[in-house]
């Protein structure tokens, strides 16, 4: 594949929509790994580990506007879940009603930095609490962001590389005998099966394919286990080939493109550093607006739609439940494809 990123081929002209398998620009040598980072299946296995490796956990402290898995998550594993608003900046007076040991999860939004400063929010709180920094959005969270005492920074690179599986946990410190017991640790191989093989039907750029992959997709979602699971070694090998930098600079050059091009409309990405995973925006009528893209080709994302119960005090959080489309910026894409998506996001409001 070029370093430059990738235009969409004018034949099979689609915006959005899982990734496919060969997308992702790969260096000839692999990165050294990182003895503070462990790589895990999938977001809630990597979970799953830290609530047993630093636990036990009374509960758990979840923003509203997050995907809806992660605080029925926390309820399978028996913590209670208490929530806070979007952008809620006083966590330390809310988290201290909290009873027992808690987990607090501060999001990274789209990738971007936390609106709080998670070191600070941590040493506030004290030892009784575990800040985990939750950059699921993101391939490199791990690394844009560091690690609070006791707690850890969470990425998931299955969701922003063309990979079958992965997630990746930084900690200030690991265990002791930790790194052997997850190199034990089971695979969760029957939805990493399901996640390739979805790639790969993605990768043929066959429209009447579309469906079959897609059904694969929700299969490997719905296998995807709760207890702490392994990278598989293909998996591990393409993330520490991956180029990191052609990563980020194709995803902040879309996003950018789509700032100037849709400077109209009300864009939700956060200022801040870090790797853009959308470019979120505002809409009114949100679904019929969705279904005029998906005419169109372009598969935006209304995350999460069921987040937030309508009656809830979380107020930013519930707007952005309803309102948010997220439109692609993924590195298959150039600049140059932002605008031609731009014209018709435009056409289509």
């Amino acid at each position: 594949m070029n370093e430059a990123c990738q235009a969409v081929p004018p034949a099979f002209e689609r915006f959005g929509g899982e990734l496919p398998a060969g997308c992702d620009v790969l260096l000839q040598r692999p990165t050294a790994p990182d003895p503070k980072i462990l790589l895990f299946s999938h977001g809630r296995a990597a979970l799953a580990w830290f609530l047993e490796a630093f636990g036990p956990f009374n509960c758990a402290l979840v923003c509203a506007y997050t995907c809806p898995t992660v605080p029925a998550f926390f309820r399978r594993r028996g913590l209670a879940v208490t929530r806070f608003d979007y952008g809620e900046t006083d966590l330390s007076s809310l988290a201290k009603r909290a009873e027992g040991r808690a987990l607090v999860l501060l999001p990274a939004p789209f990738g971007i930095a936390p609106w709080l400063d998670a070191g600070a929010l941590a040493g506030a709180l004290g030892e009784r609490f575990a800040v985990v920094v939750d950059a699921a959005q993101s391939a490199f969270g791990h690394l844009d962001f560091a690690p609070p005492a006791g707690g850890a920074v969470l990425s998931c690179p299955r969701k922003a590389l063309a990979i079958g599986d992965g997630a990746a946990l930084r900690l200030g410190k690991v265990p002791h005998g930790e790194h052997s017991a997850i190199k034990a640790l089971p695979l969760a191989g029957e939805a990493v099966r399901l996640k390739r093989a979805a790639r790969e039907l993605f990768a043929l750029k066959d429209p009447d394919r579309e469906t079959e992959a897609l059904g694969l997709v929700e299969k490997s979602e719905k296998a995807l286990p709760d207890h702490a699971c392994r990278i598989t070694e293909r998996s591990r090998d393409l993330l520490m080939r991956t180029d990191r930098a052609h990563h980020m600079r194709c995803r902040s050059a879309n996003a950018a493109a789509l700032d100037s091009e849709l400077s109209e409309l009300e864009c939700l990405l956060p200022p801040g550093p870090g790797t853009p995973f959308a470019w979120p925006f505002a809409a009114r009528d949100r679904g019929a607006l969705l279904s005029r893209l998906r005419e169109r080709r372009v598969f935006a994302t209304p995350l999460w739609p069921n987040a937030v119960p309508r009656d809830s005090a979380h107020l930013r959080a519930c707007r952005m439940s309803d309102a948010l489309v997220a439109l692609p910026v993924d590195q298959r894409y150039s600049p140059g494809d932002m605008r031609r998506m731009a014209e018709l996001v435009r056409a289509c409001l």
